[in-house]
């Protein structure tokens, strides 16, 4: 299997590695290769000499790792929105402003979620509850845009709307082999970039979340023209990615 190098660039010079490697003759004549990713770029300083000194790496050794990782956070939705949490923590701290909002957003998105549940299995007045729904969601909207005034719009889904949106890029229980089924799956994870230097593999991306993904939504409802549904069934946010960053350490 071969990774898209185009997403796997070196990070000593943020240039794309390319799919390269080496040819060994053995004792018996035979020709083996060995493919590596290696930087395809070269510095002005290293004009003459040819490509950036960072060392090769096999791929023998770094997609299984990749992949490994990859494949973990988008089958377990919790690992998933644990990565999402650091990746927004690490992005920039919160203010104390902020965070108060934060709060009241992931409190009111819950209360949204447990209602929209409890009108669909018949367990409370759907009238009521609809009217008491609205309301929320008109907080909602007011809240994330004092969050989004002060540059810090943090959306984390609940664990079933994750697990939701992963079961449409994977399934659990299926895990593929072949590099032509596992393309589509990295294929479908959002902005994907692998990068590698001394070691260290970091990759990032986000996971789509389709409208079917919310609670009580269905993907044969209308948008708007921002992507959110229209009416009490539709989900408390607009389709914001989840997003990851994931660090492994290649031996």
């Amino acid at each position: 299997m071969v990774l898209v190098t185009a997403r796997v660039p070196c990070s000593a010079l943020d240039r794309a590695c390319s799919a390269t490697g080496n040819t060994w003759t053995l004792k018996n004549g035979e020709k083996r290769h060995y493919p590596a990713y290696r930087c395809s770029r070269k510095s002005a300083r290293q004009e003459r000499r040819g490509a950036c000194n960072a060392p090769q790496v096999l791929c023998a050794k770094i997609e299984p790792v990749a992949w490994s990782a990859i494949w973990r956070h988008i089958t377990q939705a919790q690992i998933l929105l644990a990565g999402a949490k650091a990746y927004y923590a690490a992005r920039e701290q919160n203010t104390s402003a902020t965070a108060a909002l934060e709060k009241e957003a992931q409190a009111l998105g819950k209360s949204i979620e447990g209602m929209q549940y409890m009108v669909e299995r018949g367990a409370a007045d759907p009238v009521k509850t609809t009217e008491k729904i609205l309301a929320k969601q008109k907080r909602l909207r007011e809240v994330q845009a004092e969050l989004k005034e002060a540059g810090k719009v943090v959306f984390i889904p609940s664990e079933r709307q994750a697990e939701a949106a992963t079961r449409r890029i994977a399934d659990p229980k299926n895990e593929p082999v072949k590099f032509e089924h596992r393309r589509s799956i990295l294929e479908s994870i959002q902005d994907l970039r692998m990068e590698y230097f001394d070691g260290n593999l970091t990759i990032e991306g986000a996971i789509p979340m389709p409208a079917a993904a919310a609670v009580g939504g269905s993907s044969e409802e209308p948008l708007n023209p921002n992507k959110c549904m229209v009416g009490v069934h539709a989900p408390y946010s607009c389709l914001t990615p989840i997003p990851f960053r994931i660090t492994e350490r290649i031996a």
